[in-house]
């Protein structure tokens, strides 16, 4: 039998979203052909925990009582039964295959962590949408490239979707506002392998207005210059790695000088940003990623996906 797999859900304010999000991650904990529970960790004042939206024995609820993404984190890490888990945040749609190719590396012990493959969902309907979409999929397809040419890169996980042994998840983290790269940068200082599983495909939806893109990519400079005070080595190594892939990726499009232009902006109003360093917990707000806003019909009930055995026969090695 294959090691236990345990599936970390942090959902803050995703009492809209993870409704719809849930049977995309149990179709693809269906093809796991060992043991997997899935941990939905929310505020302890979330609705979700006194009505699951979803009815599947293989989802278990937890309650956080402080706020931040690896808090919620730590209190699945400690209540999983896995010896690998997979993180995934509660706003994205795995493809039906992406964990089984996800953890398959680190099965056949070629990685100790694997980063999975972010894909674009859909694209709004406006102008400013559609070009925020079309940015978005250069990125992806930068950020593809990077990790399938630059190995030594890859402790920069993708947040939607990545997987570790379960002793890789460290008790603290150096940089709250990127938690994922710092939990990935100290797995890789502490000597782990980190792969890439480029099959492993979870979609998301980027935001469709230039102030949600704004506030989104500043609390990422923001995070990012800490973290390049702390290992600047690393980050910056990584940063001319990017842009080079980046570069290839845009050569010729004439939209990328705007995008130029905004990041610059972006990365000197973090640099002159207040304190900071001072990365509160507080500040994680998941993006809600294509899925229903706030606006959407209350909450209903869903039957779990048609199959909910503890675990299917399905070989991924």
């Amino acid at each position: 039998m294959r090691s236990a797999v345990s599936v970390l859900i942090p959902a803050r304010n995703e009492e809209r979203t993870l409704p719809a999000a849930l049977p995309s991650i149990l179709r693809a904990a269906d093809q796991l052909d060992c043991p997997v529970e899935l941990l939905v960790i929310t505020p302890a004042d979330s609705p979700m925990l006194r009505n699951p939206p979803v009815d599947d024995r293989r989802i278990r609820w937890l309650a956080t009582p402080q706020p931040g993404k690896f808090r919620a984190l730590t209190i699945g890490a400690d209540q999983a039964r896995g010896d690998i888990l997979i993180l995934i945040d509660a706003d994205v749609r795995p493809e039906p295959g992406a964990f089984a190719a996800l953890i398959d590396p680190i099965v056949r012990d070629t990685a100790d962590v694997a980063a999975g493959r972010i894909v674009l969902a859909r694209s709004g309907s406006t102008l400013t949408a559609r070009l925020l979409a079309h940015w978005s999929e250069l990125s992806m397809e930068a950020w593809h490239r990077m990790r399938g040419r630059h190995p030594e890169h890859r402790w920069a996980l993708p947040g939607a979707l990545y997987a570790l042994r379960r002793d890789l998840l460290p008790k603290a983290l150096e940089i709250p506002l990127v938690d994922d790269a710092s939990i990935g940068l100290q797995a890789k200082l502490a000597g782990a392998r980190i792969g890439y599983a480029a099959d492993a495909l979870v979609r998301v939806t980027v935001p469709e207005t230039f102030r949600e893109w704004r506030q989104q990519k500043l609390r990422s400079r923001r995070g990012w210059g800490a973290l390049r005070d702390r290992h600047p080595q690393q980050v910056l190594a990584f940063d001319r790695s990017f842009a080079t892939c980046l570069r290839e990726v845009s050569a010729g499009d004439p939209t990328v000088l705007l995008m130029r232009l905004q990041d610059s902006v972006l990365r000197l109003a973090a640099r002159l940003a207040p304190d900071r360093a001072a990365c509160t917990t507080g500040a994680w707000t998941p993006q809600r990623s294509g899925l229903p806003g706030p606006d959407a019909a209350p909450v209903t009930r869903l039957a779990a996906p048609t199959g909910t055995d503890t675990h299917r026969k399905v070989t991924t090695s």
